[in-house]
């Protein structure tokens, strides 16, 4: 039982470590595509 319960502690930690790295990675895509579509602003 206590074993279980230990697993699904370290269950939830890895996807909330999965969803935080989807984040940030989203994140600095977004980034990167703002700093493109600044880019091709500037030379037009």
């Amino acid at each position: 039982m206590k074993k279980g319960s230990q697993m699904a502690k370290q269950e939830k930690f890895l996807i909330v470590l999965n969803l935080s790295k989807s984040e940030h990675f989203h994140q600095v895509r977004q980034q990167a595509t703002d700093y493109h579509q600044a880019n091709s602003r500037c030379r037009a």
